[in-house]
């Protein structure tokens, strides 16, 4: 009853108020129809390969839970790839021991599949006595917990060498009411000693997350489009074609050294369409395959089948791979409607960012420039922006800091005071806009038409008016 009352005294507060991870007060708005609804992730996979950065574990002897400076360790053993947590520990009669899982706030990341159940994937290396299953519980960010419960309640077997998918509703933790305003309230998985029997046990650990009870198949599956792999001196870059499914859970990306042989090396989420293999050496050759997973962990098809193979670089190569790479952030990774920068990727679906965007202008000039794009290419980029530009929100000729980039009205994400122009931003737009004015000079109809746009832009941006009082910045 305490940890329903809780949730619900969080619910009416965080309602009322939003604080973002920097502690700027933000005004809440419903969920946009067309926003991404992430998944709320304790665990997916460690960038570390010996232990996952958010976990923390702590013992007293003669108990004992296997840690790298008490964090959870990394298994090369996984159920999605690349790795997953292992969790090897011994329950004596005296001692204890302790571990979780953390969620790490994304800034941007607002919007979560509203969640019914903790899904998460088990795995054991030997027949387990399962009373000597941890308990599980859900930690609070004000370091309270939940209602504790039996792991072994929810695990539907105990044979070994077989991942067993679990969940666990949320009210039998006495959770309720969670949505977009109070999730983030629960803060990691805790796990407990079970049955205190003094043997050690091992279990593997993945894709730990909050999910709904009911999410999206894909009636029919179509395999991915392999649009690219590249090779460099010690990576190598896989590029796919999106699939146009709300239903897809993540890409699975596959590596063979024989083109015979795949292994599943690693997945990215759906709003990634890319993925960098560090192969760690020259002359290695691979071949690559993708497929498709949705939320009931079907698989498509796989894509076709391009092998690459790296190469000693020059130091000009080594610096139009790292332009390119950057140049690629802004054009592959803009707002559709816009054309503009989103101001986190990952993050809201529709924010951009007018600062950033000036810098992705200046990127449009460079990636035309050494033939990342055609400059029809870039033409139709610019045409669009400063489409969107003639039409969006605008305060005495300024833009403000955020815009939605779908209808380009404010978004005022810092707090109800952020509703205004912003000259810093207004300014980084401005600069690129110009830039590209000088750039795209040619006698076309569409060149002439963006420049006339940009004069009419910065042209109107009434700086006198922001001087207007002698305090004025």
């Amino acid at each position: 009853m305490q940890s329903r009352n809780k949730l619900f005294f969080l619910f009416i507060l965080t309602s009322i108020l939003r604080v973002d991870l920097y502690g700027n007060s933000q005004v809440l708005k419903d969920n946009p129809a067309n926003e991404y609804l992430y998944d709320y992730l304790f665990f997916d996979n460690s960038l570390m390969d010996d232990s996952y950065y958010y976990s923390k574990t702590g013992y007293t002897t003669p108990s004992w839970i296997k840690n790298l400076q008490s964090r959870l360790p990394v298994s090369e053993r996984f159920f999605s790839p690349g790795n997953a947590l292992e969790l090897t520990y011994t329950s004596a009669r005296e001692g204890k021991w302790y571990c979780e899982v953390q969620h790490q706030p994304v800034r941007g990341i607002d919007f979560f599949h509203a969640p019914d159940v903790l899904s998460f994937q088990l795995f054991m290396e030997k027949p387990f006595n399962s009373k000597a299953l941890p308990e599980i519980a859900i930690r609070y960010r004000d370091s309270t917990y939940s209602k504790q419960l039996k792991l072994a309640d929810y695990v539907p077997g105990n044979n070994p060498n077989k991942w067993y998918h679990v969940q666990i509703p949320l009210n039998d933790f006495e959770i309720k009411s969670v949505n977009n305003t109070n999730i983030q309230e629960l803060a990691a998985v805790a796990f407990y000693p079970g049955v205190k029997d003094g043997k050690q046990y091992t279990l593997y650990l993945d894709d730990i997350e909050l999910l709904p009870q009911s999410l999206p198949e894909v009636a029919s599956f179509l395999p991915p489009v392999l649009k690219e792999v590249r090779a460099y001196e010690r990576h190598i870059d896989v590029a796919w074609a999106p699939l146009e499914n709300s239903g897809i859970k993540y890409y699975r990306i596959y590596r063979s050294k024989d083109g015979i042989s795949y292994h599943p090396i690693g997945i990215s989420r759906p709003w990634i369409n890319r993925y960098a293999d560090y192969v760690g050496e020259t002359g290695y050759k691979a071949w690559y395959k993708v497929s498709a997973i949705d939320y009931a962990l079907n698989e498509s098809p796989f894509s076709d089948a391009i092998a690459a193979t790296t190469y000693p670089m020059t130091d000009e190569q080594l610096l139009d791979m790292v332009q390119e790479a950057h140049f690629r952030y802004y054009w592959e990774g803009a707002e559709p409607h816009s054309g503009l920068a989103r101001e986190d990727i990952p993050g809201r679906r529709d924010m951009i960012a007018t600062g950033a965007s000036g810098f992705g202008i200046m990127a449009i000039i460079v990636g035309t420039e050494r033939g990342f794009i055609t400059r029809d290419e870039a033409v139709e980029r610019l045409t669009r922006i400063t489409s969107f530009l003639s039409k969006a929100d605008k305060f005495h000729g300024a833009v403000s800091h955020f815009m939605d980039g779908s209808t380009g009205k404010t978004i005022p994400y810092f707090g109800t005071k952020d509703n205004g122009g912003d000259l810093v931003e207004t300014s980084f737009l401005a600069q690129g806009l110009l830039a590209a004015r000088q750039y795209f000079t040619r006698n076309t109809d569409n060149e002439k038409l963006i420049r006339e746009r940009i004069d009419t832009f910065w042209r109107g941006i009434e700086w006198n008016w922001y001087k207007r009082y002698s305090d004025s910045p």
